[in-house]
């Protein structure tokens, strides 16, 4: 009878308290084992929803550096989609082509030009340029120098082209 209340009262409560229901009705020996056994139950379930809590977060967290990374992704796509393009203008082919004669006449200023940005130069392309030379000016002999130039022949460079 007490069995038949204790179902009825469990069946309307939520899930998770009816496993906390028992019986207590039983006497001292079965009151430990009902009690161990819901606690048990209890803690477990506790510990799968703080596991799940774990899981959401990290999945969570897994989702949005896949959206950082697709967005990298993106940018890097875009960004050589732009190279690409200025590249492939007549402006970045005559640019490819004066780089590769410069790089041929001149292997010292691969060392010497790596750590320039596009727009430096390009302001050194504008000076080079506008230089005013004679043709056994040192200036044009500097084409198998193992080494890269130094400040005073850049100085004098500079100084010709009017900067």
């Amino acid at each position: 009878r007490d069995a038949h209340a204790l179902a009825a009262v469990r069946g309307r409560m939520p899930p998770e308290v009816q496993e906390l229901c028992a019986d207590l009705s039983g006497g001292e020996g079965g009151l430990a084992h009902v009690l161990t056994r819901a606690a048990a139950r209890f803690g477990t379930r506790v510990v799968a929803r703080e596991q799940q809590r774990k899981c959401d977060g990290i999945k969570q967290q897994i989702y949005s550096l896949e959206r950082e990374l697709q967005n990298i992704e993106a940018s890097i796509v875009a960004h050589g989609n732009s190279r690409r393009a200025a590249m492939q203008s007549a402006r970045g082919q005559q640019l490819a082509a004066t780089s590769l004669a410069l790089l041929a006449s001149a292997p010292w200023l691969v060392r010497t030009a790596a750590p320039w940005t596009a727009a430096h130069a390009e302001a050194f392309l504008q000076r080079a340029t506008n230089l005013a030379a004679d043709a056994d000016d040192d200036l044009f002999h500097v084409g198998g120098a193992p080494s890269p130039v130094g400040p005073a022949l850049l100085d004098a460079v500079a100084a010709r082209a009017g900067h």
